[in-house]
């Protein structure tokens, strides 16, 4: 019997082409997308993210509308569209990435609350990953835009909230990150391939985000 390439214990019955070797059902459930590398080829990956996309993408879409109400209601539709792009942000990062968690999404927010907060904090230089991509498209976003720095935080504090909400206490590592993907898959009309240049435009008007509400 062959064992399992990650824990030695179990039976290696699933061939893990990250690993190079048999992994067991328990392992592969419980790490892939976050201890392990899975490429976007591997079929039990594709499998699992997909229906895990496909489940919470919906619930996602409906919370969320019910999280950012209020910001409607208050005509503050130039903060709902930075909440929007800076989940874009997200989702552009992980598109091409089959590892990631709900943590790791958190920390990166974290940053760039801690960027735009009032207090002067002396961070270690910024390394490459999640956390520059999104302090390098939130600057961006303010040049273009002329959101001023204090809504950009209260949107980076509303997405930080919504975030712990709906991943809650689940056991699901990654149940905030499907979720988003998820919806951003169902309800954006985006390109197969995603090209360099300017983000697809994710402006809703009033009348849209009722027309969401209200389906």
């Amino acid at each position: 019997m062959e064992l399992c390439v990650y824990c030695d214990k179990g039976k290696g019955t699933r061939k893990c082409p990250a690993l190079k070797g048999y992994i067991c059902s328990r392992c592969c459930g419980e790490h892939r997308g976050t201890e392990i590398d899975c490429p976007p080829s591997c079929a039990y990956y594709q499998r699992h993210e997909g229906y895990q996309r496909e489940r919470l993408g919906p619930e996602f879409r409906k919370r969320w509308l019910a999280s950012n109400q209020q910001l409607y209601n208050e005509g503050q539709e130039g903060l709902l569209n930075f909440i929007f792009y800076l989940e874009f942000l997200i989702y552009r990062y992980y598109r091409e990435r089959t590892r990631g968690t709900d943590e790791q999404v958190l920390e990166g927010l974290e940053f760039a609350r801690r960027r735009l907060g009032p207090l002067e904090l002396v961070e270690s230089p910024i390394q490459p990953g999640l956390s520059q991509h999104l302090q390098e498209g939130i600057e961006g976003y303010l040049r273009e835009q002329g959101l001023r720095e204090e809504e950009a935080l209260q949107g980076v504090e509303a997405t930080i909230s919504f975030l712990q909400e709906f991943s809650g206490e689940d056991e699901n590592p990654r149940k905030y990150l499907q979720g988003l993907m998820g919806h951003v898959e169902r309800d954006f009309n985006l390109p197969e391939e995603e090209e360099e240049g300017p983000t697809p435009s994710l402006i809703i008007t009033p009348e849209e985000f009722r027309r969401e509400l209200n389906r």
